[in-house]
């Protein structure tokens, strides 16, 4: 049996919401590249994956050498991403702490199918056709720079917002072209599972839930709103195209409280 992690980027610039040209789709150039917090959260993951698939502590070799008397794969994790600037960022800060714990990876692969769907396709037509709810949004925005608990309510409004506008976009046919590539990318990343070396794919939300929905048959849009930057989802593989979902959004390894207590690295966007 094979492990196959889909892992979603880390914290991207989410301020690109708030530019002045967010309606005519300029959000998505902002929003694709990682923030500090987000090449943090990549390092975590990057470190937890390392210690799943070596077996712990003792270093690389240790970690290989416990895998194969505990009758699993020693094979060099397999790292795929997809070519979206923050996919990629986080797949270099993941497959960097594999390399550093020994487990000699192979290079990281670009893969079209795991691209995101893009936020200016979705997000602009909606706040086009309702520009009370961007300026909405706008204001706990702005009151949240003062008060930062006020952003709580902004997250709230935004992931309503993104909720409605996702939920107009699938009945387009963009939705099913994008829900036809991304079962692709899960076919082809299963068969590379499949042959018992472990796989892990940096993607986005929206992919991660399509796969997760497909075999649960779970809400689509009821799965991508809660999936947390640096999540790890984890599917067992018994052959080509044959998954069981074992956990969705992990992120234990990003609730680690600070000095003050807070948890920074634990974060939705």
């Amino acid at each position: 049996m094979g492990i196959l992690y889909l892992v979603r980027h880390g914290q991207a610039n989410s301020g690109g919401l708030h530019t002045s040209d967010v309606a005519d789709g300029a959000m998505e150039e902002t929003y694709d590249r990682l923030t500090p917090l987000g090449h943090e959260q990549a390092a975590a993951t990057g470190r937890s994956l390392a210690a799943r698939i070596g077996g712990g502590g003792g270093g690389a070799r240790a970690g290989a050498a416990q895998e194969s008397t505990a009758g699993e794969s020693a094979a060099q994790p397999v790292v795929l991403s997809g070519p979206l600037g923050r996919q990629l960022s986080t797949a270099e800060g993941v497959h960097a702490e594999l390399e550093a714990a020994g487990l000699e990876p192979q290079g990281i692969r670009t893969v079209e199918q795991w691209r995101e769907f893009s936020s200016d396709d979705v997000l602009a037509p909606y706040f086009r056709a309702h520009p009370d709810k961007l300026a909405e949004i706008r204001r706990a925005y702005e009151a949240a720079r003062d008060n930062p608990r006020g952003m709580k309510e902004h997250n709230r409004l935004l992931g309503r917002a993104i909720d409605a506008a996702l939920r107009e976009w699938r009945s387009t046919p963009a939705f099913d072209a994008f829900s036809a590539q991304v079962m692709q990318g899960f076919s082809d990343a299963t068969s590379l599972a499949a042959g018992d070396q472990p796989v892990v794919v940096v993607t986005s939300g929206g992919p991660i839930s399509m796969c997760a929905a497909e075999l649960i048959g779970a809400d689509w849009t009821g799965l991508i709103n809660n999936i947390f930057t640096a999540s790890v989802s984890v599917f067992s593989v018994r052959s080509a195209g044959k998954a069981q979902l074992l956990s969705f959004n992990e992120h234990a390894h990003l609730d680690i409280p600070d000095a003050s207590g807070s948890r920074p690295l634990r974060r939705y966007r």
